[in-house]
């Protein structure tokens, strides 16, 4: 099972890592791995600050509580 993160940092109208999201997707789906991606989750929030600070584009407490919400569930679906 695979869970995809976006760019935190570069979550703009027009996401540049877009193509990248939809290539993983396919890849997983060809190799019958299951992918939760997190694009959409991050991108439906619309804020602007889910990065630790302006040096340090890891997720912050704030998106990973948005990033644990789905995956939580995903997981115990994918593992009952």
């Amino acid at each position: 099972m695979v869970v995809t993160w976006p760019f935190i940092n570069a979550m703009q109208e027009e996401y540049f890592f877009a193509e990248a999201h939809y290539k993983l997707d396919a890849f997983w789906k060809n190799a019958g791995v299951p992918n939760l991606d997190l694009w959409p989750v991050i991108a439906a929030a619309n804020e602007p600050d889910l990065t630790i600070n302006a040096w340090d584009a890891h997720p912050n407490e704030r998106a990973n509580d948005l990033a644990a919400a789905q995956v939580g569930p995903w997981l115990k679906a994918h593992i009952e």
